[in-house]
């Protein structure tokens, strides 16, 4: 017989009950719950499970057609079930994996984590090892003091600059890389301020209002609505101040496209991620993001600073790791704790 289990992030509520699972549909050949590592209303990340499945084929078939339920349920309740689906897949190495198979007693196998459907058979324990990391790196004190004493003598007022720095920051506070791409590009928004156009083309813009207001087959609405859009074409498009804010970088290129491109492509995949219809991939995400915090962290210092390049950032000392390691099983608990120090 054959299970499936989907992790899941749980968030908002949890299920009111110490117990680490609950049941949400029994039958004679088949259980659906929820499982958890200890208490459900504690719990971060849960297991969406089922198992009675004659065939792998099935048990994968059946989950998916459960989940559209289990979302249901999660808007109806309040409990977010995070599907982690944008979540990029990792975890230990082949090699690792192996030694840790060979490590566990009969009838216990370890899985590397991935968003979605998993199958195994009922009679396997599932154990799915979570590595996480804090790091935290250390810049020279002195260096921090001599920074402070060169900005002193160039640092500049900007509410967009303080604007766009507020936003910078609390981009390394998001939880994932879509929701810290958001942000960066919305700093890298809040400096972009559209210039007026050229005196000739505002004559222009006055010559084609006064056509409108003496359009006698408009409406006064249809002209009131019209007159609006022409007045906004008095300052230059969004595209092409941010075009003109990129080129600051000159002649700096990101990830082997100028400036003025690699914005363009940043904002594209900010765009297809918000409401394109193919969305891009966790992968493409993570690339882009790399090079966009960089980009945004130059232009901010631009923006704050009256130099006219940006300065190299100090260098840091090799970060120290504090690395969990905890296994998600079905009825487990978590599971020693290890410490590694490596450069980054």
């Amino acid at each position: 017989m054959y299970s499936f289990r989907v992790p899941l992030h749980v968030g908002n509520s949890n299920p009111d009950t110490v117990e680490s699972r609950l049941s949400l549909s029994e039958s004679n050949s088949e259980s659906i719950w929820l499982q958890s590592n200890g208490p459900l209303a504690d719990a971060e990340r849960v297991a969406f499970c089922g198992s009675g499945y004659p065939t792998a084929e099935i048990a994968e078939q059946r989950a998916n057609g459960l989940l559209p339920a289990l979302r249901l349920t999660s808007l109806r309740t309040g409990i977010y079930f995070d599907f982690l689906s944008r979540e990029v897949s990792g975890g230990m190495s082949e090699t690792a994996l192996r030694d840790l198979n060979e490590a566990l007693p009969t009838g216990v196998r370890a899985a590397r984590f991935r968003p979605g459907v998993m199958v195994h058979l009922t009679s396997e324990d599932i154990v799915v090892p979570r590595l996480s990391a804090t790091v935290r790196a250390h810049t020279p004190a002195q260096a921090v003091g001599a920074t402070f004493q060169r900005a002193m003598r160039c640092a500049t007022a900007s509410l967009h600059g303080s604007l766009a720095f507020d936003l910078y920051v609390a981009s390394w506070r998001m939880p994932t890389d879509d929701a810290r791409l958001l942000m960066l590009t919305s700093a890298t928004e809040a400096m972009v301020v559209p210039e007026k156009v050229s005196g000739e083309e505002r004559i222009a813009l006055r010559r084609l209002a006064a056509v409108v207001r003496a359009d006698q087959t408009l409406s006064p609405a249809s002209k009131k609505s019209l007159e609006s859009r022409i007045g906004s074409l008095n300052q230059e498009s969004i595209g092409s101040a941010s075009a003109r804010l990129a080129d600051r970088l000159n002649p700096r290129t990101f990830l082997d496209r100028t400036a003025r491109d690699f914005f363009s492509y940043a904002y594209d995949v900010r765009s297809r991620l918000v409401h394109g219809d193919v969305p891009p991939s966790s992968s493409e995400v993570a690339l882009a993001l790399g090079a966009l915090g960089e980009f945004a962290q130059e232009l901010i210092g631009l923006e704050l600073s009256s130099l006219a390049t940006a300065q190299p950032q100090p260098e840091r000392k090799p970060a120290t790791f504090r690395v969990d390691w905890s296994r998600h099983r079905s009825g487990g608990t978590p599971r020693g704790q290890a410490r590694h120090q490596a450069e980054p």
